[in-house]
């Protein structure tokens, strides 16, 4: 397996072959010379091989090219390419800056928590990526978190086996869900949240797009969310009930209950 350092933070990027340029370009406007390392994880290309980017920095970064395809498979692939230390999950749209970094690394010199959950700010407007007033605790942290603000400890990853589900996310059947499940994997195996109440990354918000709206009407995130709940534990019967009342109230149609459960039973 190819090592660039033994780093505090890695930071990984997962993207396809078209976007591979855009990707590399999100490193290029960092500084950072220790303590991180940079991966990007690039799908859909015709032959698997790692090699080494040097950007005009001197900055090196691992790019892994792989023909597979799915946004899951490409977490854990920048899961088992990280050494020990703390991996940072990131897409190919974002907006990285040195300040992002160094809030990262001071939280994690100074906080014993496994998860870091930071903020997102929108590139495309002014704003929030999501309503940050809203507790982040426990069940409620791993369920309204999304990706590109989670920072974690990578070696309790590994140790406890623990996985993105290759079933959820873009790229798979059900196109949603995965960091919430990922999340909840480790919640159920005592991992500690800690909120980094600052953002520490730019994304585009796409305000409608996002919609409660247009998103349930995907029969597939339906499902995906009755998966989601399979992670959940002994909170699986109350978060299912959650999620049926809300496809419900958001589609009013009686089929999307049925998706959910589907999901369900899949998961289980």
């Amino acid at each position: 397996m190819t090592r660039l350092s033994v780093p505090t933070l890695t930071i990984g990027i997962s993207t396809i072959s078209k976007n591979k340029k855009r990707a590399l370009s999100i490193f290029e406007k960092i500084n950072y010379k220790e303590n991180i390392d940079l991966i990007i994880v690039s799908q859909g290309e015709t032959l698997d091989r790692d090699w080494v980017h040097v950007l005009p920095s001197g900055l090196k970064v691992l790019v892994s090219e792989s023909n597979s395809l799915g946004l899951s498979r490409s977490r854990n692939d920048i899961i088992d390419k990280s050494s020990d230390g703390y991996v940072w999950f990131l897409d190919d749209d974002v907006l990285l800056t040195d300040d992002g970094i160094d809030i990262v690394l001071r939280y994690i010199e100074k906080s014993e928590a496994t998860v870091l959950l930071g903020r997102i700010g929108c590139s495309d407007c002014d704003g929030f990526y999501k309503d940050y007033s809203r507790s982040r605790a426990g069940l409620r942290g791993a369920l309204r978190a999304s990706s590109i603000e989670v920072v974690v400890d990578v070696g309790f990853v590994k140790r406890n086996s623990i996985a993105f589900d290759e079933r959820l996310g873009l790229g798979a059947l059900y196109p949603s869900g995965e960091e919430n499940a990922f999340l909840l994997s480790m919640l159920r195996r005592s991992a500690s949240f800690k909120e980094i109440p600052y953002f520490i990354v730019k994304h585009p918000c796409l305000i409608e797009e996002r919609s409660a709206t247009s998103l349930w009407k995907n029969k597939n995130i339906l499902i995906s969310k009755g998966i989601l709940c399979s992670y959940a534990g002994f909170c699986a019967p109350f978060l299912l009930v959650y999620f049926l009342m809300k496809a419900f109230w958001v589609t009013r149609k009686g089929g999307a209950l049925f998706y959910v459960l589907k999901g369900y039973l899949i998961g289980r």
